[in-house]
């Protein structure tokens, strides 16, 4: 009697182990931090500072301008991947018609999304998107024959991308995003060499903020910031300003 208490009470706990792991939530990726739909648009102000030493002391340009990055529609490439084929259009006010630009990619995979502007692709979300997750986003960069990219090379500095926050409300240009993934995927300084990159990601809309610092000096530390200091390099600035939603 008591073999066959034991055999019943073993399938009662089976059944509920399974019943229970039927209802679990399926885990979530975070696929849906880049959007894949065709017709999907994104407009962005661009603002950048241009640093060059040509002059004592370094001249200091600014330049504003609007581009539009448009999902236009699907292509397989010779890996057999369905990409998404990107046209980006430009302007220079906000009240001109768009120009188009150049043409670019996005890839989905299951493990990654890339984007792909001037033949640079670039690891730009990894999946699960998880808080403190690592990865190499400029694997596919081969920059050793371009000088202009060198700040590229990983082989000379830490583009070890990672996830800083995750699933963060965030405001922008007028628009609340509930859920925000903020990627670091470089963060370096030394007395004569400043590289900072950032990328934020908001579910079902894709990039909405990126700043990419790149600056050089060779004056010598002192009081003044490293922005004080800067006789060369660039600070880029992207920032959401419409999308189609």
């Amino acid at each position: 009697m008591l073999k066959k208490y034991s055999i019943l009470l073993f399938g009662l706990t089976f059944l509920l182990a399974c019943k229970k792991e039927s209802f679990q939530e399926p885990q979530d990726f975070g696929y849906n931090y880049q959007v894949g739909e065709l017709g999907f648009w994104v407009d962005y102000q661009v603002d950048s500072i241009v640093y060059s030493d040509i002059t004592d002391p370094a001249t200091i340009d600014t330049f504003s301008y609007f581009i539009r990055e448009l999902i236009e529609s699907e292509f397989v490439d010779a890996s057999e991947n369905k990409n998404l084929r990107v046209e980006v259009y430009k302007k220079y006010d906000i009240n001109d018609s768009w120009s188009l630009n150049q043409v670019g990619s996005y890839l989905l995979k299951e493990d990654n999304f890339q984007r792909n502007f001037q033949d640079l692709r670039f690891i730009s979300l990894t999946f699960p998107v998880k808080e403190g997750r690592e990865w190499q986003g400029n694997i596919f960069l081969n920059v050793l024959n371009e000088p202009s990219l060198a700040f590229f090379d990983d082989s000379k500095y830490n583009w070890t991308y990672h996830y800083t926050a995750v699933d963060v409300p965030k405001s922008l240009s007028g628009f609340s995003f509930d859920s925000c993934a903020t990627v670091i995927q470089i963060d370096e300084e030394n007395l004569f060499e400043k590289k900072y990159s950032m990328e934020v990601y908001a579910r079902n809309v894709g990039m909405i903020q990126k700043t990419l610092i790149i600056l050089d000096t060779q004056a010598p530390p002192s009081g003044a910031s490293f922005f004080e200091r800067a006789e060369s390099g660039f600070i880029l600035n992207y920032t959401l300003i419409d999308y189609k939603n």
